[in-house]
């Protein structure tokens, strides 16, 4: 488990290095390895560039949390807890907001449409979710975000534009 929160917190630094989140009001998971369920996220209330190894908290799929110190942000636990559970190939759930993107989601029918070969790359593994524009709050939301990403989430990945 240390080895994987060691990993974790490279992924929140390296985010919040480059701009891909917006105060305290993102959060990435990891499924832990073992019998019962349980996802690593960064707790209620931390930046990105705050966190360490050891300010991960683990919770099960029910939005307890297990170890660590800290709350679980209630729409953190609607979005990961959902796509991890319907979605077992998504061990690792990473969660931004880069600020071009963030505005692009904003301009109506705003696409990810590059002209370029390596965009051939990606095409096929963006969804756009069309109907999402208001804070999640349940788990119908997340669940409804889960099945967007498909049961294939988690093979290569998947990104979601808003």
């Amino acid at each position: 488990e240390w080895k994987l929160r060691c990993d974790m917190a490279a992924i929140f630094r390296v985010c919040a290095r480059l701009g891909w989140n917006e105060q305290i009001g993102n959060h990435n998971s990891l499924m832990l390895p073992g019998d019962q369920p349980l996802f690593m996220i960064n707790p209620r209330g931390m930046l990105f560039r705050e966190l360490t190894a050891s300010s991960l908290i683990v919770c099960d799929l029910d939005g307890k949390v297990i170890r660590g110190k800290g709350e679980l942000r209630k729409v953190a636990f609607h979005i990961h807890a959902r796509i991890h559970l319907q979605n077992p190939g998504a061990v690792c759930v990473v969660h931004v907001h880069p600020q071009y993107l963030t505005a692009l989601s904003l301009i109506e029918g705003g696409r990810l449409a590059l002209a370029h070969h390596n965009n051939l790359l990606i095409n096929d593994r963006i969804v756009y979710d069309e109907e999402g524009y208001e804070p999640v709050a349940d788990n119908q939301e997340g669940d409804r975000i889960a099945r967007l990403m498909g049961g294939d989430a988690g093979k290569e990945g998947i990104g979601l534009g808003a």
